[in-house]
């Protein structure tokens, strides 16, 4: 199962760069993610061939990386900033428990 994650991962990478008629906006950063997606598992995958620290450690900061590239490809979809202050996230989480009460 993590081999066929791997290979449909890097797959579809490799076609976003190969067959991409146009360039829009996001392209390249979804393509690195599904990238580091690949090689997050094929290092999970190869867990009894490599130490632990290179299959749990580095997979899972692959992993981390993986989302927050396909994050930042969403927001330039939308043509949103990625930034959001601490002051923003607050507000953010209050309003979506204010959100709640109020059900």
């Amino acid at each position: 199962m993590l081999v066929l994650v791997c290979v449909a991962s890097a797959a579809m990478a490799l076609a976003i760069v190969l067959v991409r008629p146009t360039w829009r906006e996001g392209m390249g950063l979804w393509a690195l993610g599904l990238t580091a997606n690949a090689l997050a598992y094929a290092l999970l995958a190869m867990c009894v061939q490599i130490s632990d620290w290179l299959s749990v450690v580095l997979a899972n900061a692959f992993l981390s990386l993986t989302v927050a590239l396909l994050l930042a490809a969403v927001h330039e979809v939308r043509g949103t900033s990625l930034a959001l202050s601490a002051d923003g996230a607050a507000r953010a989480g209050n309003g979506f428990v204010d959100r709640a009460v109020s059900r």
